[in-house]
């Protein structure tokens, strides 16, 4: 297995982990009460927002590359 191919096996993995950290953050906070409910949706709806934006700022630029990654 060369170097590359090592990090197309585990970015998969890495790329949930630092996905899903905004929400273990955030229902870490709620569960021990820093934040309420309301804010609780509010953070969350901000995180998914974000990697909505991130998601359409990527694609024309994996189209405009095909085979880079």
């Amino acid at each position: 297995m060369t170097a590359g191919n090592h990090w197309a096996a585990v970015s998969p993995y890495v790329m949930w982990f630092l996905l899903g950290l905004p929400l273990v953050v955030v229902t870490y906070w709620y569960q021990f009460e820093a934040i309420y409910y309301g804010e609780y949706i509010k953070h969350t709806g901000r995180f998914s927002v974000w990697l909505l934006l991130l998601a359409m700022a990527v694609t024309p630029l994996r189209l405009m590359f095909p085979g880079q990654g």
